[in-house]
């Protein structure tokens, strides 16, 4: 619960047509020769003077979501500046919070794919070692039968030479 005589926006205009602070006599008393006011409108207070008093309109206690405690010295649009810039301030904190839980995950997913590449290298570097070895293989295989065969073919045509040649 809190009460307007202990809020910034409780505002008055001066004979200027200025908003102004309220001094803190007709804080206490809700007596003061200018009409008070809400700021932010979060009260009526106009009505509530007119018909419940002044004292009892500015020092009852009541719920209200646009409180702000009063500062002396500040006016009441400084006292709104405040809030809003508090309220830039909570913004600008949750939104580096949200960047840097951003970076974070994108950081996670950096190293899960680079650990994912890196064995799917390792992987390829190991199939293509073992084709690289059965293929070896093969031609070794091949090597030795065409080796065989050139073998077989020269005996075959040394045979045939000496049988013609008697």
């Amino acid at each position: 619960m809190v009460r307007c005589a202990k809020c910034g926006y409780l505002s008055r205009r001066n004979p200027h047509g200025k908003i102004v602070d309220v001094d803190e006599g007709p804080r206490q008393t809700g007596v003061s020769p200018w009409a008070l006011f809400c700021l932010v409108q979060k009260a009526d207070l106009r009505t509530e003077i007119k018909e419940k008093g002044p004292e009892v309109a500015i020092c009852r206690d009541r719920e209200c979501d646009g409180h702000t405690v009063w500062l002396q010295g500040l006016s009441p649009k400084d006292h709104r500046d405040m809030e809003i810039i508090r309220e830039q301030q909570k913004l600008n904190q949750a939104q580096r919070e949200n960047d840097r839980a951003w970076q974070e995950d994108r950081r996670r997913e950096d190293r899960q794919n680079r650990k994912e590449d890196l064995e799917w290298q390792a992987q390829r570097a190991t199939l293509g070692q073992k084709q690289w070895a059965r293929e070896h293989r093969l031609q070794k295989h091949q090597l030795l039968i065409v080796g065989i065969v050139g073998t077989i073919v020269l005996a075959v045509t040394q045979i045939v030479a000496a049988l013609l040649s008697k």
